[in-house]
């Protein structure tokens, strides 16, 4: 049960075996909300009973929407004046401000692990 600006609802929440939420029913026994993972335990489905959303799949940010915002996989995109960007295993690659046209850039290993960030004037190693 959860009570959200006043009104209350009762929903069902069904985990697997490792503990991960997999659905999510309402009072009724109807289904609001599914979701599935990869033998890594990565989410590959959410489906919140509006949408379905492949994980992986980037929706992008919304444009001109002057909003905070988010991709498919919950990464900022935009942020106040800073635009973000990341590389297909999901690290911060750059960041630009919007305002300035200052770009930081993040450079990784192949285990992922931060070797340099350049910001406007100076690299950090």
């Amino acid at each position: 049960m959860e009570t959200v600006e006043g009104n209350t609802r009762v929903r069902k929440y069904t985990y697997d075996g490792a503990g991960r939420l997999i659905e999510v029913r309402d009072a009724s026994d109807a289904l609001v909300g599914e979701y599935a993972y990869d033998g890594n335990g990565n989410r590959t489905k959410a489906h919140d009973g509006f949408s379905y959303v492949d994980v992986g799949v980037n929706l992008g940010c919304p444009d001109g929407t002057g909003a905070d915002a988010a991709d498919a996989e919950d990464r900022l995109c935009t942020y106040g004046n800073w635009d973000y960007v990341y590389d297909d295993n999901g690290a911060l690659v750059s960041k630009t401000n919007t305002v300035t046209s200052d770009v930081e850039t993040y450079e990784y290993d192949g285990l992922g692990r931060l070797l340099s960030a350049t910001v406007p004037g100076k690299v950090i190693d």
